[in-house]
Parts: C-alpha cells; sequence; structure tokens
C-alpha cells in the first residue's frame, strides 16, 4: 500500500525502521528490548494493527509489570478496540507510576471523553496544558473540547494564558482573536489581531473585518475587504467574505457586478463560480445557479464543497435522485471526505433508505472515531432500526457510552433510548427526564394515548 502515490521512500524508511527494531528484539538485554517494543507496538497501532500493537504492549508488561509507557500503550489500544473499562483502569495504572506525564494525562483524556465521563476529561486536559507547559497541540485540543460545552470564557482564559509561553504562534493567537470576537470583546479581539500583525500575513486584517462586521460598520468593512480582495489571496476567502458583507448590506447588485468581474479574469475560479451561484439563486435564477454550481465541479473536481453546494442545491429544489448523483460522484472523488458521507447519509434517510444510511454513518464513525457527533449518528440509527437485534444494541451502547454525560438533547436520547432497550428503566430515565420536563406538546397534539 505504501509503494503508491510516490510514497516508497516512506515505506523504506519504515522497512528499516522494522529490520532495525528486529535486530534489537534479538540481541538486547531487557531494558533496550522494552524501548524496542515499544516503539514496535506504537509504529503497529498507528498503522490500525491493533492485535500485533497488543502483543507488543503485553511483553512489555511481562517484563515491567508497571511500566508506563506500556500500560499507556495498552491503554491506548483498549480505547481504540472499544474495551474502555480495561482502558480506564491501564491508564489510571499508568498515572500511577507516572503522575506528571504530560502524554499520559493527554491519553486519560481521551479514554475517559471516550468513555463519556466529560469531568474526567476536562480534568486530564487541565492538567495536561499545565504539565506540557502550554504546548500548542495541547492547548487547541482542549479548547476544542471545551467548545462543546460553549466555554468561551473559559476558552480565552486558557488561549490568553498559553500566548504568554508562545507569543508569536500563530494558530493560538488566531484562536484567541476568534475566541474574543465570539465574547464580542472587540478591544481584545483588536489586541489579538495587533499581534499577528507583527507576524505577517493578512490574518490580523481578517479579524479587523470580522470586528467591523460584528458592529455592523459594514462600509468600513467592505473597503476593507475591496483592498485585501484584490491583493494575493491563494484561497479566496477574502472575495467570498466581500460577497458576504455587500449581501448582508443589502448591496447585491454589487456583489453580482464584483464576483463577474472575477470571472472575467479568471472563467475557470471555482469558488467565484460557487458565490456567483449562489448570487443567481438569490435573485431566483434556477437554470443559471445551477449552471455555476456545475462549472465549478469541472473547474475544481477535487474540491468536496462544490459536490457538497450543488448536492444541497438540488435537494431543496426536491431533486433527490440527483442530489444523490452529485454526492456519491464527490465521494468516489474525494476520499475520505466526512461532510461528504454525511451529506449523503442525511439524504439517504429523507428518502427511506435506511441501511444505505446505516452504511454512510459507519464510515464517519470510522473517519472521526473521536468524534461525539459521529458516535451519536451511529449509536441511533442502530438502536433506532435495529433494536430488536441485541448483539447490535450492545454494540450501539458501546459506541454511545460516551454520551453519557453530553448535555446536547440529541445525545441524551440516543444514550437514554439506548438503556432503555437494554432494559436498564432508571439510567434511561434520568438521562430523559431533563428532555422530558422541557417537553411541550404541539398544538393539536394529545401526549395521551387513544
Amino acid at each position: 500500500m505504501d509503494y503508491n502515490d510516490g510514497r516508497q521512500d516512506k515505506a523504506y524508511k519504515a522497512y528499516k525502521a522494522y529490520k532495525a527494531l528486529d535486530q534489537v528484539l534479538e540481541t538486547s538485554q531487557d531494558a533496550i528490548t522494552i524501548q524496542a517494543e515499544l516503539l514496535y507496538g506504537q509504529f503497529r497501532a498507528r498503522e490500525g494493527k491493533y492485535d500485533e500493537a497488543l502483543k507488543h504492549a503485553l511483553s512489555v508488561l511481562t517484563k515491567d509489570g508497571k511500566n508506563a509507557a506500556g500500560l499507556g500503550l495498552r491503554a491506548a489500544i483498549y480505547s481504540e478496540q472499544g474495551n474502555n473499562e480495561q482502558a480506564v483502569i491501564d491508564v489510571h495504572a499508568a498515572l500511577n507510576e507516572s503522575p506528571r506525564n504530560a502524554k499520559l494525562r493527554r491519553l486519560a483524556a481521551r479514554v475517559h471523553d471516550r468513555n463519556g465521563n466529560a469531568e474526567l476529561t476536562n480534568e486530564s486536559l487541565t492538567t495536561a496544558v499545565v504539565l506540557s507547559a502550554y504546548d500548542p497541540v495541547y492547548v487547541q485540543e482542549y479548547i476544542t473540547f471545551l467548545r462543546r460545552f460553549d466555554q468561551h470564557r473559559k476558552i480565552e482564559a486558557i488561549l490568553s494564558d498559553a500566548i504568554n509561553y508562545y507569543p508569536k504562534d500563530r494558530n493560538l493567537l488566531a484562536s484567541l482573536a476568534a475566541a474574543r470576537l465570539r465574547l464580542q470583546d472587540w478591544a481584545g479581539a483588536e489586541q489579538a489581531a495587533a499581534l499577528l500583525r507583527n507576524l505577517g500575513g493578512v490574518d490580523a486584517d481578517r479579524v479587523r473585518v470580522a470586528i467591523l462586521e460584528g458592529q455592523q460598520r459594514y462600509g468600513e468593512s467592505i473597503e476593507l475587504l475591496q483592498q485585501l480582495a484584490d491583493q494575493a489571496d491563494a484561497d479566496g476567502s477574502l472575495m467570498a467574505g466581500l460577497v458576504q458583507v455587500y449581501v448582508k448590506a443589502g448591496r447585491t447588485s454589487e456583489a453580482q457586478a464584483y464576483v463577474t468581474q472575477v470571472l472575467e479574469k479568471d472563467p475557470q475560479n471555482a469558488r467565484a463560480l460557487r458565490l456567483n451561484g449562489a448570487l443567481l439563486e438569490l435573485n431566483q435564477d434556477e437554470e443559471g445557479a445551477e449552471k455555476s454550481f456545475r462549472a465549478a465541479i469541472l473547474a475544481d473536481p477535487l474540491s468536496p464543497t462544490n459536490y457538497l453546494v450543488l448536492g444541497r442545491y438540488l435537494k431543496a429544489k426536491k431533486r433527490p435522485e440527483d442530489s444523490e448523483e452529485i454526492l456519491r460522484a464527490g465521494v468516489a472523488n474525494v476520499p475520505g471526505n466526512v461532510i461528504l458521507h454525511i451529506q449523503l447519509a442525511d439524504l439517504l434517510l429523507t428518502r427511506g433508505e435506511f441501511e444505505g444510511a446505516l452504511a454512510e454513518f459507519e464510515v464517519v464513525h470510522d473517519l472521526q472515531p473521536d468524534s461525539l457527533g459521529a458516535a451519536n449518528n451511529l449509536a441511533s440509527m442502530l438502536a433506532d432500526f435495529h433494536s430488536e437485534n441485541a448483539d447490535l444494541v450492545d454494540r450501539a451502547f458501546s459506541i454511545a457510552q460516551r454520551l453519557s454525560s453530553s448535555k446536547n438533547p440529541a445525545h441524551m436520547d440516543t444514550y437514554g433510548w439506548i438503556l432503555y432497550l437494554r432494559g436498564d428503566y432508571g439510567r434511561a430515565l434520568r438521562s430523559l427526564a431533563p428532555r422530558l420536563s422541557n417537553y411541550r406538546p404541539a398544538p393539536g397534539y394529545s401526549t395521551m394515548p387513544a
């Protein structure tokens, strides 16, 4: 597999690494052998070969039952295999041996997250960030977790601390600006923009545009965007931003004139073609809109956004067969794109093709095993459409365990329903009660049996 697509050098390096490890395992003493076993196990785990990786982890623990790295490796493998209970036991044992190990704390967070314990996930991530001295990777992982719970003030505080350690990290500064924009802290966002401006590029100007737009100062926002859009803009996002502000300001004709001018210079500009289609749709020119959306796909057949836009458009126009054709073409041409699979699954659901939708949600879960949304969708599908199959309900429960502490109403419904199907009525009621307490029947609908 690694010898495809010009990856011969990578495959050869991996081959040499494995040969070297084999030699170490055959000739070395226990201490060196343990390190080689750990590396071998980590390599195999990264390749998704968990059974082989587990053999190496067990070999390490046979030699040293309290080896923190070995326990951590086994915990990670068990977590990937869905053995959450054993993963929790192992990660706690590893932390007993090495409590100030940031990597183990980060692993503990992932294990607890998959096991549905948000409190311990939060605690582990907090500790991991501190122990890592606010390593940007750890910080970004933590704020991604916090966004699920709309903890924007906490996100801003953590990023503010992180900037003290990494004052020139562009991603951290951009995230800090975004957090302050979300809080409508315009002065704070300006401060973050000033730091970004010192690093060069247009990130600071993007923040400034967002501030102006948030304050509904559309004229100034348009003026700045026009200046920026005339400069080099490799991804074209500034062009999209300018069109968006034109529309918000009620200046649609100017937006259309601008996009037309761009297409005159570059008729194969896929982003401009999409924007043109959106503007034509806004003006009720359905034929022109579809033509422009299809032209975007021809201009850039490897962009998933092109398929998504046309797929949504066709679905909205009550043409599900045509929408499915486009989305399947996108899945074929852009393999591994999660959003394409989700949109295809949703379309199949609306058409009553439940097994086809389930297959798509399986793909999404494989692509995003740490996503609560992916877990919820797959578990819900399994429970809803295979409620009489005990094995599949048990699998749904295994997937849904990490939803147990979620406050998302959809997640609470899924988890409670699966508990009910398994006969755990007390826990099911506790999960569903907050939802039921807020339930109000629609006018004309009786909650009493006929």
